[in-house]
């Protein structure tokens, strides 16, 4: 297996084994045991992993700005054409009905609103780049 491979592969077994459930255990100690605490750590915990998983089988292509250096269409990109974009903001979704705190809605709505307006952006540079075969994967994919 590729070294870097490797690496990825231990981030990930970190990630979702380590501080996934020191998220969920200090989330539990500290807010109210109620339905929409469990209802929003329910949303989180597979949120969360799908989240790192998109992460990781964009691999190289991941930028913080939009760039077309290679059209991603398998795994979780073959059925979702902005998984981080779609998770992210759901995983902050979840942790607003936990926390209970308007604040996290308020800062939900915010990234949802960012988010749609960088998938935009990302769908023109991705359809400058890779034109009709672009065009064809977004008639296969939701959002």
């Amino acid at each position: 297996m590729n070294p870097k491979n490797i690496v990825r592969v231990l981030i990930f077994i970190l990630l979702i084994f380590v501080v996934l459930p020191l998220i969920i255990l200090r989330l539990l100690s500290k807010f109210p045991h109620d339905i929409m605490t469990y209802l929003g750590i329910a949303l989180i915990i597979p949120l969360f992993v799908l989240l790192i998983v998109a992460i990781f089988q964009l691999g190289s292509s991941f930028a913080v700005t939009p760039m077309a250096k290679e059209l991603v269409t398998k795994g979780l990109y073959s059925k979702i054409r902005h998984p981080i974009y779609l998770f992210g903001t759901s995983v902050f979704i979840g942790m607003a009905l936990v926390v209970h705190g308007i604040t996290l809605y308020v800062f939900s709505a915010i990234l949802l609103v960012r988010n749609l307006w960088r998938a935009r952006q990302e769908n023109r540079v991705l359809e400058e780049k890779f034109g009709d075969t672009y065009r064809t994967y977004c008639k296969h994919v939701w959002f």
